[in-house]
């Protein structure tokens, strides 16, 4: 297929007529036909073939869809049926293949508001909401001709008259929410794609060296950081980096509205969540995250405005941040949303993988986690006012305030790479006095994790102390530093199997046990250990570990066995002896 119609507003009206479908054994059926001018292939829905008793040989055809991707239907159906206006006699011969689905479905047509519009008054569209069920394709151009068009003024929807009778086309402006189809076509998932999987997060990302050419987007990103980021004021400031003009952006207080007392009727039955919530977001402003906008802020027609829904994660078990604030940057508003105005830059938030593999190149583990590493950083002003948020403390009796945020915010989609640009920058600013620190900073950094390793004990307290002293020129701090024990207490004769140490190692990582439902560390030697980039290191011992819930497992069966495997994260393979034999 050369291309088909593939986005489509909730307030868009596609051109499709109400037809009478005529099989060869006699059999008729009404439906819904798109007239498709981008489509070089006409295609009919399987479910809907079927219904007609089609019949017809099985070709194999190979269907080109949006992205200039090919999909291959080895089982298509060329069928052969008649279509005619639903008040005429006259019958025109369709020849088609089958295809699952076609994704697209007709929205209710609002007849009243199409009254409204003189030149359609007299008009009686044959329209139902339903599945499109055929894709009439460009080779049946004398369908597609127009016979009679009704125009009003601009933006106005137009009726257009075919041999298949009356449609209408444009814009349904009584329609205020938007939601976005695609043809899409699922293909059976191969091993290839199951190990994609596997390694996602830790297979190395496409290398942005100097003398390889990155794409024009990442190369335009990378030169609005540059350009946009400075210190001042002992902070870094960085610019979003804009794909489109931000004035563009529609104002969508209406829906930050709706999501605010949507939260607030949340909050509302749990008391804790409530204070909580009313906690962060006075933290928020008291240290200056965000700011509350005077109302000629707020009211100002020549600033870019955007708004900021929120809601929060409540892990209980999490004692230092038991609620986590989440701004929603993706959230969709008249078909757009904030990330859609921004680029995402090249990766440069690291390796997992090879920061975990230069992490044992050494003696001395060295772990740090920097604070709050994107709240330290700022946004310019006018990037600030497509952060506003509303917030009024759960009080109902008063209209929301209006805030915005000031620092750079997890969600956005350029997020961690302008953070990493900007630990990156200082690295480089402070490589001649503190060489150690750049090379942190910049080669063992994972996002805000930071994991190197050492000969001495001494050669990491002077590590520490060179990352300390960069970072606070930044206003940056590590919020607290690991240190693994000294080497003697780590010799290799004393190291054992981890089936040496613990007979049910297998049994717990694969986490068959009916008998208990708690949370085991294997391989910790009765010592806690830390989290870091999702593995567990006892930096007492020197080594990893695995936290293997155990559940009730009445019936064991490979799908139970495969999930359960699956859980278990170890990007550096450290457990395959026992993982690869349940694979």
């Amino acid at each position: 297929m050369s291309g088909i119609s593939s986005v489509l507003d909730k307030g868009s009206i596609l051109p499709v007529v109400r037809v009478c479908f005529r099989a060869p054994n006699g059999r008729t059926r009404e439906g819904n036909v798109l007239i498709d001018s981008g489509a070089g292939t006409t295609v009919i829905r399987k479910d809907f073939a079927r219904s007609l008793g089609l019949q017809g040989k099985r070709e194999k055809i190979d269907l080109a869809v949006v992205g200039g991707e090919r999909v291959e239907q080895p089982q298509s159906r060329r069928v052969t049926f008649s279509i005619s206006a639903l008040n005429g006699a006259e019958e025109h011969r369709i020849e088609a293949h089958e295809i699952e689905k076609t994704v697209l479905s007709v929205p209710r047509l609002d007849r009243p508001w199409l009254k409204s519009f003189a030149h359609l008054r007299d008009i009686d569209f044959s329209h139902k909401a339903g599945p499109i069920d055929l894709i009439l394709g460009v080779q049946f151009s004398h369908l597609h001709a127009e016979d009679e068009v009704r125009q009003g003024r601009q933006f106005e929807p137009v009726g257009k008259r075919t041999k298949l009778g009356w449609f209408v086309i444009g814009s349904d402006s009584s329609q205020k929410t938007s939601k976005v189809c695609s043809i899409s076509f699922v293909q059976p998932v191969n091993l290839e794609k199951f190990y994609e999987f596997e390694t996602l997060g830790i297979q190395a990302p496409q290398c942005h060296c100097p003398q390889i050419a990155m794409s024009p987007d990442d190369r335009r990103a990378i030169e609005l950081m540059e350009n946009s980021c400075k210190q001042q004021g002992g902070r870094y400031i960085i610019g979003l980096p804009w794909k489109k003009d931000k004035n563009l952006l529609p104002n969508n207080y209406s829906l930050a509205e709706k999501r605010l007392f949507s939260l607030e009727r949340s909050l509302k039955r749990n008391d804790v969540k409530a204070s909580l919530y009313n906690q962060v977001m006075n933290e928020y402003e008291r240290n200056g995250w965000s700011r509350q906008l005077s109302q000629e802020e707020v009211e100002a027609k020549d600033k870019p405005i955007y708004y900021l829904p929120h809601h929060g994660v409540y892990r209980p078990e999490k004692k230092s941040t038991p609620l986590r604030v989440v701004f929603d940057p993706a959230c969709q508003y008249q078909g757009v949303s904030l990330n859609s105005f921004l680029y995402k830059g090249p990766c440069l938030i690291g390796n997992l993988l090879g920061v975990l593999l230069r992490f044992r190149e050494d003696l001395v583990g060295l772990v740090g986690d920097i604070s709050k590493m994107y709240l330290q950083i700022c946004l310019p002003e006018e990037d600030t006012l497509v952060h506003r948020y509303l917030w009024r403390d759960l009080d109902e009796s008063r209209d929301p305030t209006v805030y915005a945020l000031q620092r750079v915010t997890f969600g956005d989609k350029p997020s961690p790479d302008m953070a990493s640009y900007v630990m990156i920058k200082i690295a480089n600013e402070n490589e001649s006095q503190c060489p150690r620190a750049a090379v942190i900073l910049k080669r063992d950094r994972y996002m805000d994790d930071l994991i190197h390793s050492t000969s001495t004990q001494e050669e990491a307290e002077k590590s520490k102390g060179e990352v300390d002293d960069v970072l606070a020129t930044g206003s940056f701090k590590i919020k607290e530093w690991f240190v693994s024990s000294p080497v003697q207490e780590m010799q290799a004769e004393n190291v054992s199997s981890p089936e040496e140490e613990n007979p049910d190692f297998k049994d717990n990582v694969i986490g068959v046990n009916s008998e208990c439902t708690t949370t085991k560390n294997i391989n910790l030697d009765g010592e806690e250990g830390i989290k870091t980039l999702g593995v567990n290191w006892n930096p007492q011992t020197d080594k990893f570990s695995f936290s293997v819930k155990e559940i009730k497992i009445e019936t064991l069966t490979k799908r139970t066995v495969l999930s359960r495997i699956s859980r278990l994260f170890d990007p550096l393979g450290l457990a395959s002896v026992v993982t690869i034999k349940a694979r």
